[in-house]
């Protein structure tokens, strides 16, 4: 016979069942509610605006592992960014404090129509307010104070646009008489520097990335309308695309860093031109305003219906996979188009160096844009409310030079 189990005894049982069971749910809870990941922050100046994936966050936050960028930013003050990789159960934690952007400073003698960067080299360049004369400012050492600035040129007749090679060391200078030439500035005096006319058919005109050679739309008196190459001394022309034939009229262009890809806006469509291959792809059809390449040669940032969007493209090449002879030189999307949801006409964007972002001018405002999710953050705003009519940032993003609607260059102090 067996014996029966006391009645008290099996009700301890069951209690201990229950709390156990109890306990593990209550871990569970705990772990669940902990999975996603933790993001604490403190920030400075007080009032500063954090986001997370362009959504406005709380210093404390949850959210799901991955991939996140997370963005402090305030007015007069340098944008913090910071890509995180989140673990499940993490608390990360940061102090972050904003560097200021120094006041404003001229940092020209005369008045300007236009201004340009060497990069390379750290020197502005701008054409004087009567468009006869091209100066050159210089930084002096470390100091952000000390200055050099000089005339490049003798005075030449009105000119209505300048637009530098590479290495700085020639530019084509659009006259408002409607000539087009070359000026060349390796000499060392101003009496023997050499001027190349190009004649007055050349209409758009940009150099390629590497200096060597010059892209432009050219009208000839059979009123053929096309684009052509040439070398920098225009001794080998030649003919790439028949822009009537292709209907396209007053077309915009401009090469991406690698040389190898043409961008081209027209009958408000977005276009792509393969180079080496003498192809031409649509990337977007209709309301197509401005577009832009980024330095890695394959993100284009372009306007349509007013807004800003975003695509990735390759070449197909032979080394693709089994492309026909058609295929050789035409467009694959690496990423379908994206709209950033952001009112922005895409000529006013200048990169930032090894990022995502790119400033742009907006009245007497300067503003900063993600171009991977569309996160706008005001960093600048002009003293006196003086109009910002051309913006460029130094390759170190040291300091950014501005040009107001009353013709002056000043520069501000934008710390790393």
């Amino acid at each position: 016979k067996y014996r029966s189990i006391p009645k008290k005894f099996n009700n301890r049982i069951n209690y201990f069942i229950i709390s156990i069971l109890f306990l593990f749910s209550f871990l569970a809870i705990i772990a669940i509610v902990n999975y996603q990941p933790k993001i604490t922050l403190t920030s400075k100046p007080n009032g500063s605006e954090i986001r997370l994936d362009g959504k406005k966050i709380d210093n404390i936050s949850r959210t799901i592992s991955g991939k996140h960028i997370i963005t402090v930013s305030k007015e007069g003050f340098k944008t913090f960014e910071k890509t995180l990789n989140l673990m499940p159960w993490q608390n990360y934690k940061d102090n972050i404090s904003l560097n200021a952007i120094g006041q404003p400073r001229l940092i020209s003698q005369k008045d300007a129509l236009s201004i340009s960067i060497d990069k390379k080299e750290n020197r502005y360049f701008y054409l004087r307010n009567d468009g006869k004369v091209i100066y050159m400012v210089r930084q002096l050492g470390d100091s952000q104070k000390t200055i050099e600035e000089r005339t490049i040129t003798p005075e030449l007749n009105p000119i209505e646009k300048v637009i530098f090679s590479p290495d700085f060391s020639l530019a084509v200078i659009k006259f408002q008489s409607g000539e087009t030439g070359i000026y060349d500035f390796n000499q060392y005096d101003l009496i023997n520097q050499e001027y190349t006319p190009w004649g007055n058919d050349i209409k758009e005109i940009i150099w390629r990335p590497d200096g060597e050679k010059l892209l432009y739309q050219k009208k000839t008196s059979s009123g053929d309308n096309a684009l052509f190459v040439n070398n920098r001394l225009k001794e080998n022309e030649e003919r790439l695309l028949d822009l009537r034939g292709e209907e396209i009229e007053n077309p915009k262009f401009s090469w991406s860093q690698d040389g190898n890809k043409v961008i081209i806006i027209g009958k408000n469509n977005l276009y792509l031109y393969a180079y080496t291959n003498k192809v031409l792809s649509y990337i977007a059809k209709g309301d197509v305003t401005s577009a832009q390449i980024l330095p890695d040669s394959s993100t284009i940032i372009f306007t349509q219906s007013g807004t800003l969007k975003r695509v990735k493209v390759e070449l197909i090449s032979a080394f693709y996979n089994k492309p026909t002879s058609e295929d050789i030189g035409r467009v694959n999307l690496v990423e379908e188009i994206k709209d950033l949801k952001v009112n922005l006409d895409s000529s006013k964007l200048v990169f930032i160096p090894g990022s995502d972002s790119a400033l742009y001018f907006q009245n007497s405002i300067i503003n900063k844009v993600n171009l991977t999710n569309g996160d706008i953050s005001t960093i600048y705003k002009n003293p006196n409310s003086k109009i910002i009519v051309d913006l460029i940032v130094d390759p170190e993003l040291k300091s950014i030079v501005y040009l107001t609607e009353e013709n002056k260059i000043y520069q501000i102090e934008y710390k790393n």
